[in-house]
């Protein structure tokens, strides 16, 4: 789902880092999440292929910084009441078009 300050869901593509990397980077979230919410409990993460995301008309707009890993997901449709069953609706079909790999410190 995207944030509601500016329709953006953030993510990280797991294709651009090595394994090591990967699972730092899971560490990290993990433990900023933990930080602003301190009953917070990552189980799984999603793996969503770029095909994917397109199929739904949302659009990957990676940043091209140090953080080559990250990315934003956005083209969502806006909050309003009318918008809310579309955006539910692209979120369902990410999520069925999804991976699950479980975390393994969870």
């Amino acid at each position: 789902m995207p944030a509601p300050d500016n329709l953006k869901t953030s993510v990280f593509r797991k294709s651009r880092m090595d394994s090591s990397e990967y699972q730092s980077i899971k560490e990290k979230v993990l433990t900023q999440r933990r930080k602003i919410n301190s009953g917070c409990s990552i189980k799984v993460t999603a793996i969503v292929s770029l095909e994917s995301i397109r199929q739904t008309g949302l659009q990957l707009n990676p940043e091209e910084s140090e953080y080559r890993w990250h990315a934003d997901i956005e083209g969502w449709p806006s909050h309003d009441d009318e918008s809310k069953s579309k955006t539910k609706e692209l979120a369902q079909l990410l999520a069925q078009a999804a991976a699950l790999e479980q975390l393994s410190n969870a």
